[in-house]
């Protein structure tokens, strides 16, 4: 019996401690490959160790020593692998141009989430370094970057400029990492729901412009009546945002089903403003890869309850236009498909 409590007692703490260990688990674990030097066909160790020195410094990435991935490095043997060969006997076991295929191989033994690699290059008096990070298996580098200069004193402030760069990008990478926590936190109730959403709004704050952490707070805001305001809200940062968006976050955006341009065109339907509507809607068509059917058929309601509108108050240009594009968005289907046809035919200026 005193051994059950105690075991109770334990689990108890473990699961009030979780949070602190979720911020553990979260770090973003990086290698940081040598460099290939594409002159010497050889690795350049010193660029590789500037990088790590940098990237220490940030207590969310934890960086693995490359050591401890190059064994697997040895086990990988495609031609020009080797920097020696004795009596049979393989010396060195260096691999001089490390590339996705090497990431795939070492990322199938878990080692870390993400990796840095790329190639120094000299061009007379000019050096230029180019430097990709992969996530696990990705065959394309997730970002890209390219440092270039004219001596070689220039070097070590690049890179560390570069590794800021880097620490920027994966540091949105560890807060999506903590909201997609909490999220599951959230799903297997070991957090509330407002718990939840205060924890992803704070995140959102932090990078108000990263659009998949934004895309998790308008999918949980929606999930509740009484977010509906905020959701509105949520959903106008996203279309906004939308003008930069990469193809990535709109995988993302879609992951979720989620539709940002039709919370906020629902929300202005409901308080009858039919030119927002219109406007959210057009923009969707045209930018947006999800429900366009939908988009369109309320696109014509919107044209159609427009002119209406116009038509009550004596305008009857703008009654015409809103008709002819009702006509033209509508489903025959629609209920008010015929009405729109007959209005429209009334409404021709002669």
């Amino acid at each position: 019996m005193k051994k059950t409590a105690i075991l109770i007692v334990v689990i108890l703490f473990l699961l009030k401690s979780s949070s602190s260990f979720a911020a553990i688990d979260e770090r973003v674990r990086l290698v940081v490959f040598p460099f290939s030097n594409t002159q010497l066909q050889a690795l350049d160790m010193h660029l590789a160790s500037v990088l790590n020195s940098e990237l220490l410094k940030y207590s969310f990435i934890e960086v693995i020593p490359v050591e401890v991935v190059r064994q697997k490095l040895l086990d990988i043997e495609p031609a020009l692998m080797w920097t020696g060969d004795e009596g049979g006997v393989r010396e060195g076991g260096i691999y001089w141009r490390i590339n996705s295929k090497v990431v795939e191989t070492v990322h199938q033994s878990g080692f870390a989430d993400y990796y840095v690699y790329g190639d120094y290059s000299e061009f007379g008096s000019q050096w230029r370094i180019k430097a990709s990070i992969s996530k696990s298996s990705a065959s394309m580098p997730e970002e890209s970057f390219l440092l270039h200069g004219s001596s070689e004193e220039e070097i070590a402030d690049k890179l560390i400029e570069l590794a800021e760069k880097i620490k920027l990008w994966l540091n949105s990478v560890y807060v999506l990492n903590q909201a997609e926590n909490a999220i599951r936190d959230f799903m297997g109730k070991l957090i509330s729901y407002d718990r939840s959403v205060r924890k992803i709004a704070s995140l959102v704050k932090t990078k108000p412009d990263l659009i998949p952490l934004r895309a998790l707070l308008l999918d949980l805001y929606i999930k509740e009546e009484a977010n509906n305001s905020k959701a509105v809200d949520e959903g106008l940062n996203l279309i906004n945002l939308y003008n930069h968006i990469k193809e990535d976050d709109i995988r993302y955006i879609l992951s979720l089903s989620l539709d940002p341009f039709e919370v906020v065109a629902r929300s202005y339907e409901e308080e009858g403003e039919w030119s927002k509507v219109i406007d959210v809607r057009l923009r969707a068509l045209e930018v947006f890869p999800l429900n366009m059917q939908v988009h369109k058929n309320k696109l014509g309601e919107a044209y159609y309850f427009s002119a209406l509108k116009s038509e009550s108050k004596g305008i009857k240009e703008e009654a015409y236009i809103g008709f002819r594009s009702a006509v033209q968005y509508l489903s025959p289907s629609s209920k008010y498909y015929d009405s729109a046809v007959r209005s429209f035919r009334s409404s021709i200026i002669k």
